[in-house]
Formats: C-alpha cells, structure tokens, sequence
C-alpha cells in the first residue's frame, strides 16, 4: 500500500486514511498485506483531494454547535506488474460530525481530531466495501 497523496491543509491526514486501510485488509483476511511493495500482486494508492467543512447546526447566537466534515479521494487498487486498474473510486467520499464547544477551543479541537480519526476509519470501511463488491 503506498501512501496516499494528501491535497489538503490537513496534516497528516495521510497516514490516517492509510492505516483505516491497512486495518480493513488485515480484518478482512481476502488478502495478506506484503512485506514490500515489490513483492505484493496488487497495490493501493490514491489521493485525498479536499477535506470540506461546513455548519450542521446552530446556536441561539448563530454561532455553529455542530460541524460536518466532508473527505474526498481518488482509490485505485491496481495490479503491481501491469499497472492495469483492478477498481478505481473516482470521488471517494466520507464524513464525520463533531461538537464545537464554543466556550473551549480545546474541547473543539479534541473533537474535530476525534472526528477525523473516525470520518478516515469510516470513509476507508466504506471505500473497501465498494471495491471488494466486484470480487
């Protein structure tokens, strides 16, 4: 598994999508993870290409009391010697809500991180789901 190109301004978002995906090979058992690169059949790779946050909901003072994260990314899990595509997710998606604590930037933050950890395990889930359907 490479690691995936991360577009955004989130750091190190990367290797949280990377290892919701290892986690969701290792669980499955359909496949065994290789060593290297060079000795595995097929790899994965992509991009995470925006990371949206919008207001889910408001407050009496208009300020936000919930937010919703929104991830996009392009999936290819393709054969290691040809290079030929094996299923390609175009526009990949996930998302995750969390609580803004307006009185506690901390507490916000804790709960976007948290957010994060669990939008990259659940986009990775649903993303695996997607490209296993065809086997």
């Amino acid at each position: 598994m490479e690691i995936f190109a991360n577009k955004t301004s989130e750091a190190n978002f990367e290797n949280y999508i990377r290892s919701s995906f290892v986690d969701q090979f290792v669980r499955s058992s359909r496949f065994k993870l290789a060593d290297a690169k060079e000795t595995a059949d097929a790899v994965l790779r992509g991009s995470i290409d925006g990371i949206y946050s919008s207001p889910l909901s408001y407050r009496a003072t208009n300020l936000a009391a919930e937010e919703r994260l929104t991830v996009s990314m392009h999936v290819v899990f393709e054969d290691r010697l040809s290079g030929k595509a094996i299923w390609t997710g175009e526009n990949a998606q996930g998302i995750g809500d969390y609580m803004v604590d307006a009185a506690n930037p901390t507490v916000t933050q804790t709960n976007r991180r948290n957010a994060l950890t669990k939008l990259a395990s659940d986009a990775a889930e649903k993303t695996y789901r997607l490209m296993m359907s065809g086997f």
